[in-house]
């Protein structure tokens, strides 16, 4: 009976995957960059782990898949074996990486959702996520005995929408453990600004004439410093900063 179960959900769920949904999400700091004109973060989109879990559940039901952790060589492989809608074992495997905390647990995590990324498309589109840099005040990173630098905020997905058919994100908005929204997707101009909170806790970032150690003059793609010069040709035709390197893949702004 409840194979029967898990069959029915199993067709259901494969006539409609499951979309890309913010819990399915976790934001982590991939780099640290200090600049002349303050701090900035680049941000990377990761598979929670758990939502990994849930995500299996919902496709092919509770009793409906299994992992199981191999040992080749010095690599560990996550195998994860489900039932298809006509009853038939079908099982991916992959290998997964060792973090800095925990190595043993992390590779193994790291394996069982590369593994689970066969099954579930959804988590796929995390390859498509767009580069995401933002601005940091000046008391969210610190300096660690060995000369790198920290931050510990905590960072999460507001809200996104991917579109399948043009396998790119429509929507995605970044916020930070106090709520306040520190990247857009629609709003890419605004990205390397200071928000209010980080103005007023900023002090390294000095105003002289002109315009030419603003926030405004760094690529909002890459990060690059731009010059006032590029910058106004970019702003009068892109509607927003960028380096020349970037120009020539962008769109021009309607």
């Amino acid at each position: 009976m409840q194979w029967l179960l898990n069959f029915i959900m199993a067709t259901k769920q494969m006539e409609k995957p499951l979309a890309l949904t913010k819990d399915m999400v976790e934001v982590r700091i991939g780099q640290l960059q200090s600049t002349q004109y303050g701090y900035y973060a680049n941000l990377l989109l990761y598979q929670n782990p758990n939502a990994t879990f849930e995500a299996l559940d919902k496709t092919f039901g509770p009793l409906g898949w299994n992992r199981e952790h191999i040992a080749i060589g010095s690599d560990v492989y996550c195998k994860i074996t489900v039932k298809d809608p006509n009853g038939n074992e079908v099982y991916r495997m992959d290998v997964g990486s060792a973090g800095d905390f925990e190595p043993e647990k992390s590779r193994a995590t790291d394996g069982f959702k590369r593994a689970a990324m066969n099954f579930i498309p959804a988590f796929r589109s995390l390859r498509k996520s767009p580069k995401i840099r933002i601005k940091l005040a000046d008391k969210e990173v610190i300096e660690g005995n060995n000369g790198r630098l920290k931050c510990y905020t905590g960072f999460a997905v507001a809200s996104l929408s991917f579109d399948d058919e043009k396998q790119c994100f429509t929507d995605l908005v970044i916020v930070d453990e106090d709520g306040v929204k520190r990247w857009d997707l629609k709003d890419k101009a605004a990205n390397v600004k200071d928000t209010p909170h980080i103005a007023e806790a900023s002090s390294s970032v000095k105003k002289t004439q002109g315009n030419t150690n603003s926030a405004e003059n760094v690529c909002v793609e890459c990060g690059k410093q731009i010059s006032p010069k590029v910058l106004s040709f970019s702003m009068s035709k892109y509607k927003r900063a960028l380096c020349m390197d970037c120009q020539k893949n962008a769109k021009v702004a309607a």
